[in-house]
């Protein structure tokens, strides 16, 4: 057995346990990634440039929608193998391309200076390889091989770290530090995926009609989570157009250990979603339902927590890991992790209603939810700042988890009567 294979597949052994394992470093990287990085361009370059950076990663996380298209938690959850690898492959591939050209679009329509515009660009690269490489993942958890997929995200998470670190010290270059850490991060998952996707059982046949038929199926969960981060990240898009780089640097500061609930949850119940949707398709929905109370009790214990602590700890804690005062923001920082619980609520009624494969009509509630962000943000970051940016996020994705209870309990109860 090579080096690689040991490494990749840790000898077969204890499958269900390094999935977890693996799952939880893998998200955790995945959840810090931006945070980690923020915190050395604050360090080391400036606060002026922590914002710029802000805003570029918000985009880019906005751009991976696109390039996703809503297809992860579908293709995990397609236990009859409706569609083919190379079928959910060659969509990704469209939808890739789709996102790269949508980069280029916002740049130009936001007129930013070409500095900015180098910033967005070269992250998005970086954000980009997640795309393609979230389809070979998809296959190794189809497969009930997650432990495979996490592991080598993290490798790929903790070298690109790395490259970045190093030469962003060393250079004081942000543009140069991006660039190079997406070509070394796209070598990486070039020539780890090649090899371990050998080790798996796949159709290779591409039928056209299926691609299109992908693409319909999931368009309703691409639009929904396109609209979904948007109103998340609507306080940030306000601050951009009404404001200055220093308060986006401040709020995105504030607003990083908002996803850590979510991050928790996710690592909780994305091992069993695969197992939920063969248990309900199995019409088995005692075991479903006792999930879903389980996990929605664990969100709630958690937002909890999380307020407590960063009532009590949070800003000083953030004030000497990003060298910023912030201490004054411990109001806006407890708000924001209530619509943190919120948001983690909303992220896993998905998953749900994708498995009940009911994604049609959440459509409606994030176009609603949508037009409320979009009228109100500017006018409410202008007149209250922060704090408004504050109160903002948590009435968004209040009104969104209200929504997706309505929709979860109305179509539980009418496929249960089917």
């Amino acid at each position: 057995m090579s080096i690689m294979k040991r490494i990749i597949f840790n000898n077969d052994k204890n499958i269900e346990q390094q999935s977890i394992l693996w799952n939880l470093v893998a998200s955790i990287l995945n959840a810090i990634i931006s945070a980690y990085m923020l915190m050395i361009i604050t360090r080391f370059i400036g606060i002026k440039d922590g914002g710029i950076f802000v805003i570029a990663s918000t985009l880019a996380y906005q751009l991976i929608i696109i390039g996703n298209f809503g297809m992860r938690n579908y293709q995990a959850t397609d236990t009859k193998k409706r569609f083919t690898f190379y079928e959910y492959l060659y969509s990704r591939y469209i939808t890739s391309i789709l996102m790269l050209i949508g980069t280029l679009v916002i740049i130009f329509y936001n007129n930013y200076n070409f500095y900015k515009s180098l910033i967005i660009i070269s992250f998005t690269l970086f954000k980009w390889i997640d795309v393609i490489e979230d389809v070979y993942h998809g296959l190794y958890q189809q497969n009930n091989r997650l432990d495979v997929a996490c592991r080598e995200q993290s490798y790929r998470y903790i070298l690109s770290l790395l490259v970045f670190t190093i030469l962003l010290i060393i250079l004081k270059n942000l543009f140069i530090s991006f660039l190079a850490t997406f070509a070394i991060s796209f070598l990486f998952f070039i020539l780890v995926n090649n090899y371990t996707k050998k080790f798996f059982d796949y159709d290779v046949k591409i039928d056209k009609k299926n691609i299109l038929s992908l693409l319909y199926d999931c368009f309703p969960l691409f639009i929904s989570s396109y609209l979904y981060l948007y109103i998340c990240n609507a306080p940030k898009y306000a601050i951009d157009t009404v404001s200055n780089d220093v308060v986006q640097s401040y709020f995105g500061v504030l607003f990083m250990p908002v996803f850590v609930i979510n991050l928790i949850s996710t690592l909780i119940y994305r091992p069993i979603i695969t197992n939920m949707a063969e248990h309900w398709n199995n019409n088995d929905k005692k075991y479903f339902i006792k999930q879903v109370y389980k996990q929605v009790i664990t969100i709630i214990l958690l937002t909890v927590i999380a307020i407590v602590g960063c009532y009590l700890i949070g800003t000083e804690i953030l004030s000497v890991i990003y060298n910023m005062d912030l201490t004054v923001y411990k109001t806006e920082l407890c708000l924001l992790m209530i619509g943190g619980g919120f948001n983690a609520f909303v992220s896993y009624m998905l998953s749900i209603i994708t498995i009940l494969r009911s994604q049609k009509v959440i459509i409606f509630g994030y176009i609603f939810v949508s037009l409320i962000a979009f009228i109100f943000s500017d006018t409410i970051i202008i007149k209250y700042g922060i704090m408004g940016a504050s109160i903002l996020y948590v009435l968004l994705t209040l009104l969104l988890g209200l929504y997706f209870s309505l929709i979860t309990f109305i179509k539980y109860k009418k496929k249960l009567n089917n």
